[in-house]
């Protein structure tokens, strides 16, 4: 087992961009929430954007191990 011995920070950008894209998931689905009510229509549009945040994050993760590689 070895220590994590990086700088502290350094995933700083990759926690910013993911809690920027949670944020922005929970903002739209409050807002189709007062728009919509809750009903089917509001699920389905919540589990697609629960969806995209969980692909975006994905995507982060894989470009910020891509980056930390070179």
């Amino acid at each position: 087992m070895t220590a994590d011995s990086r700088p502290l920070g350094q995933g700083l950008r990759l926690m910013l961009g993911a809690a920027g894209i949670w944020l922005f998931a929970f903002a739209i689905a409050g807002g189709m929430l007062l728009a919509l009510g809750p009903g089917p229509a509001w699920f389905s549009t919540v589990g697609a954007l629960v969806g995209l945040a969980v692909a975006g994050s994905f995507v982060l993760g894989f470009e910020s191990d891509k980056r930390a590689a070179r």
